[in-house]
């Protein structure tokens, strides 16, 4: 995928590498502490800037695996999707193995027409492709045609769940009031009355009723003329995993993004019902093509690939084409990463309901990372209200998106936009944003503050506006943005939100997720220098920036073909330091920048279909 579509997977990277800027930089609210981890300063009303190291596959700085392979498919003439769903079962069926794998189902390269949907619903088991590239030669191609509206590939519950499958309470077993006052942002632990109806690993939630105290302390919900949120509709809840219990004291894997106030709204916490969920299935190397009648048709899937009541779950390698609702929608579920993905070219009208290419629906702990929208209208969305939380986009990409990515509705908290890149964008009032943390008022269906304890970080608009308002009771943050950073939106304006930064490049880190999972996990390693998990590894260059001659070091896990190359910002090669055939292990090369404009540059590897990228500055 890399090498086929540079531009925007190299901007990604460039946002990624965090190679030092002319003038580095640390923000006033979020820097190094004389421990060495980062310092979080806490305004008056007790907001900061939450921990989003959480996000993603096994809670975030875990790998993704690898799965051995149990059956393996050609394409054939005709239909294919029950021979590839007997596979699945097939597999399915196995003997999960120590790590909980089953096996994958591998899908040579070819063209697969599919005329229903594939499901993964057993736990352990992986649909792999080889490749998603648009050449049935040398990759794998579910073809849809026909007008029906499902989904082409489902991971997950076999059928339809609740709305809200993800907080279902085990009645069986007991709950706990909670017994602090107040439970801060970013908390993982606190009080509980009852604590002995809990135990080291139990799978809870946190829940927090939307009473009427709640909802009027942030104005009825801020709709602007559409009615109030309702009493009970819209309960804040979090779902976490025990990881010990010292007497009162409860203790979670992961913070809170909301502030629980027991004089608006007395919180609980309860077992949560485990039953249907599935984990550890995954989506690789694959392309999803939907034929359509035309780019404005709707009589076709709605969704090309759909994650539903899963844990521990992924997708990489993924390209899906013209989706009307979701290229990859992420329902009800934890703890999933979708890594280096394409969501391309939707077809629809462009209008509400539409085009979210990447999207979280009551799900939570999510990380997006790598990917690249086209023609969105929300390209990177959470549309699943008060139970979407802890939603991680890290150096993705949008090209040409008609609005802007967002937590779309209701109080959906803790998302994270870091190094999210714009391409294609025009304009610099907010009805031209196209990224929007706060109030949308009376759209849709009294959507009002749609995003609380929100942050974009180093995020480069290419011009266009990101709106950052202040909701009552909590905040939201545009730090190290590139582009301007409008406290004005459609509805409300000089909300008292958090700007900082603003056209400033250097920020440090340049990627906040990175550096708060090296803050949690103890590690020594730099975050900034990304190494793609297949193999393909960047040191951190040296010198940066570069006045004359530096020194490209890279490794690479197994002999086979390489190239390192540089690219400007547009994604255009002007030069390559390598191309040829290497062996495994540890290599060099010299980097001369004097033949090259002052400005930044990204270096890109490309090793046997994995691929590295780190940014460097060329100075004079």
């Amino acid at each position: 995928m890399f090498a086929r579509l540079l531009a925007p997977a190299i901007l990604a990277g460039l946002l990624a590498s965090g190679a030092a800027a002319q003038s580095a930089w640390e923000s006033a609210i979020v820097y190094e502490g004389a421990s060495g981890a980062l310092t979080y300063a806490t305004d008056s009303e007790g907001n900061r800037v939450p921990d989003f190291s959480n996000a993603g596959y096994q809670g975030g700085g875990v790998p993704l695996p690898e799965v051995a392979a149990r059956l393996t498919l050609t394409a054939l003439e005709g239909d294919d999707t029950q021979r590839i769903q007997a596979a699945l079962d097939a597999v399915g069926a196995q003997t999960p193995d120590a790590r909980g794998f089953r096996g994958a189902v591998v899908l040579a390269a070819g063209e697969y027409q599919i005329s229903g949907t594939l499901r993964v619903a057993k736990s352990g088991v992986v649909l792999r492709g080889a490749g998603d590239g648009d050449d049935p030669a040398t990759s794998t191609i579910l073809q849809r045609s026909g007008t029906s509206q499902a989904p082409i590939v489902v991971l997950g519950a076999s059928t339809s769940v609740s709305t809200e499958a993800i907080i279902r309470q085990d009645v069986s077993r007991g709950s706990s009031s909670i017994a602090d006052a107040v439970v801060p942002i970013g908390a993982t632990s606190f009080r509980v009355d009852t604590p002995g109806v809990f135990a080291s690993g139990d799978e809870v939630v946190v829940f927090h009723p939307a009473t009427a105290e709640w909802i009027a302390s942030v104005d009825g919900g801020g709709t602007f003329g559409d009615p109030d949120w309702e009493v009970g509709d819209m309960p804040i809840a979090l779902v976490r995993t025990v990881t010990g219990v010292d007497g009162q004291t409860l203790t979670l894997d992961a913070p809170t993004f909301t502030q629980l106030d027991a004089s608006l709204s007395p919180s609980f916490v309860y077992h949560r019902d485990m039953r249907g969920v599935i984990e550890n299935v995954g989506l690789e190397n694959l392309r999803i093509d939907i034929e359509t009648a035309g780019p404005t048709s709707e009589t076709h899937a709605e969704d090309a690939v759909r994650f539903l009541l899963v844990e521990n779950a992924w997708a990489s390698g993924v390209t899906a084409l013209h989706f009307w609702h979701a290229g990859f929608s992420v329902q009800n579920s934890r703890y999933v990463t979708i890594q280096d993905c394409e969501a391309l070219e939707p077809h629809s009208q462009v209008t509400g309901e539409r085009r979210y290419n990447f999207e979280a629906q009551r799900s939570q702990l999510v990380l997006f990372e790598g990917n690249r929208a086209t023609e969105a209208r929300h390209a990177y969305v959470g549309n699943g209200e008060t139970l979407d939380s802890g939603i991680v986009f890290l150096d993705n990409v949008s090209e040409d998106a008609s609005t802007s990515s967002e937590a779309h509705r209701k109080w959906g908290t803790g998302f994270l936009w870091d190094g999210h890149t714009e391409l294609g964008s025009t304009g610099n009032t907010w009805a031209a944003r196209r990224l929007h943390m706060g109030n949308r008022g009376s759209y849709g269906t009294s959507h009002g503050w749609s995003c609380a304890n929100c942050v974009a970080w180093n995020a480069d608009m290419n011009g266009a506006p990101l709106i950052v308002e202040k909701p009552p009771t909590a905040q939201n943050y545009s730090i190290g943005t590139q582009g301007p950073a409008l406290d004005s939106g459609p509805f409300v304006g000089n909300t008292g939100s958090y700007i900082e930064g603003t056209d400033r490049p250097g920020l440090s880190p340049s990627s906040l997720y990175r550096r708060q999972l090296q803050d949690r996990l103890g590690t020594t390693a730099t975050p900034e220098a990304p190494a793609d998990r297949s193999g393909a590894r960047m040191q951190p260059l040296a010198p940066n920036p570069v006045r004359g001659d530096g020194v490209v070091r890279f490794e690479t896990g197994a002999p086979g073909p390489v190239k390192l190359s540089v690219f400007d910002v547009l994604g255009r090669e002007v030069a390559v330091l390598v191309q040829g055939v290497l062996r495994a292990g540890a290599h060099e090369a010299p980097l001369d920048a004097r033949g090259l404009a002052p400005g930044v540059y990204v270096v890109r590897l490309v090793a046997s279909g994995a691929s590295a990228a780190q940014r460097v500055t060329v100075s004079r």
